[in-house]
């Protein structure tokens, strides 16, 4: 039995007037804001070294994710903005998920939270 999941197999799902669909090259500047954001937030809140140091370090993440065969990611978005996204890793024989994140400016109660 397969394990591994294609986002292009998958159309995309709304709920409500949230879209999830395949994350795509065009969405990566708008992904790193918001991961950039969400992290530094939680980590200047409780005041331990980011994950991501720079918005720059958040964008070769997502840039090389988008860019590997074997991670691929989601985008929440409503009315064509990107609100959150997560990513799959399936390179090995324990899969990794994440980072999730959802954009500060935007939360509401059906869209989550960082």
């Amino acid at each position: 039995m397969s394990t591994t999941a294609s986002p292009s197999a998958h159309a995309p799902v709304s709920d409500r007037d949230v879209v999830l669909r395949a994350i795509r090259t065009q969405d990566a500047d708008a992904v790193a804001r918001i991961i950039d954001d969400a992290f530094a937030g939680i980590h200047d809140h409780h005041r331990f070294p980011r994950d991501f140091p720079s918005r720059e370090s958040a964008a070769g993440v997502v840039d090389a994710f988008l860019a590997h065969p074997a991670i691929w990611g989601v985008v929440a978005e409503r009315d064509g903005r990107v609100l959150g996204s997560n990513f799959l890793d399936e390179r090995g024989p324990v899969r990794g998920v994440g980072p999730i994140t959802v954009t500060r400016r935007r939360k509401r109660p059906a869209s989550g939270g960082a």
